[in-house]
């Protein structure tokens, strides 16, 4: 069974590694598990597309606050801290989350997020749907993966089902995968 992050359907990886075979399919179902956890750790954050709810912010002292992912669709909300334990949301009007070059910073009208630690939660969604990742990480994504599969022939054979075969799989991404991450990854920003 696939993870809830899985980078890649399994059709679409039986095609791009051009093996239907059903006993094939829980090498590539630990492939696509192992390698999406691999991608989601490498840029710091789940690139499949979820909804995090009153994640708590570092503010800035600037006009900018960075949100803890990449291609934010949405912010359903913004507080600030008033109290030890009070939150004040924040009117939707005087902020805007930057939704067309999908950066994951949210940007102030006119004023400042008030500098501090913890003190700013927000509630969004960030992330692409899976047939709509980026091209390049979907291109890197399918040909670790076929490597992935070529390497690891000897779990083709076993009972994926337990712990022992998806302890021993791990991914090891290419140089050229690397590259292709940093772009995407939280420090570049």
């Amino acid at each position: 069974m696939l993870n809830a992050n899985a980078l890649a359907a399994l059709a679409t990886a039986q095609t791009y590694i051009g093996n239907t075979d059903s006993s094939f399919e829980p090498l590539l179902e630990l492939g696509i598990n192992t390698l999406s956890d691999a991608f989601d750790a490498t840029v710091g954050y789940r690139l499949i597309e979820q909804s995090y709810t009153e994640i708590v912010l570092h503010g800035s002292g600037t006009d900018r606050l960075r949100f803890p992912a990449r291609n934010v669709t949405a912010c359903s909300k913004l507080e600030y801290r008033t109290s030890k334990t009070g939150w004040t949301e924040l009117d939707t009007d005087l902020y805007e989350v930057d939704t067309i070059a999908k950066t994951g910073v949210a940007g102030f009208s006119g004023y400042r997020f008030l500098a501090g630690t913890m003190n700013w939660r927000a509630s969004f969604t960030a992330g692409w749907q899976q047939d709509a990742l980026p091209g390049d990480i979907a291109e890197a994504f399918l040909y670790d993966l076929k490597r992935f599969t070529e390497r690891r022939p000897d779990l083709a054979s076993e009972n994926l089902g337990g712990q022992s075969a998806s302890g021993r799989a791990y991914a090891r991404l290419r140089p050229e995968t690397l590259r292709t991450l940093a772009n995407y990854s939280l420090t570049v920003l």
